[in-house]
């Protein structure tokens, strides 16, 4: 039996709601979890214009500046697909 690309369905983040500052993390975050581990997304919320940080990833993530929370979140799937993808042989 042969597999192709097209056939591969990479399940997505699961992205929590927003998450104000706590015990955990001191500034305003996401948390996406996927099979690997999870993602954490921070920005200082006071800010009219944050930047977003990911702070955490389930294998080190490259450094990148996101002013856009949306973009952050793609770039995590984005990368957790190149991830996993380079990790199959078909």
């Amino acid at each position: 039996m042969t597999h192709q690309l097209s056939e591969i369905k990479i399940i997505p983040i699961n992205w929590s709601s927003i998450q104000l500052p706590n015990n955990e993390c001191t500034y305003h975050h996401l948390i996406g979890e996927c099979g690997l581990g999870k993602f954490l997304i921070t920005w200082k919320g006071h800010k009219e214009h944050p930047r977003y940080d990911i702070e955490d990833s389930p294998v080190p993530f490259p450094y990148e500046v996101f002013y856009d929370l949306d973009d952050a979140k793609q770039a995590c799937q984005r990368f957790l697909n190149t991830v996993i993808l380079n990790c199959i042989q078909l």
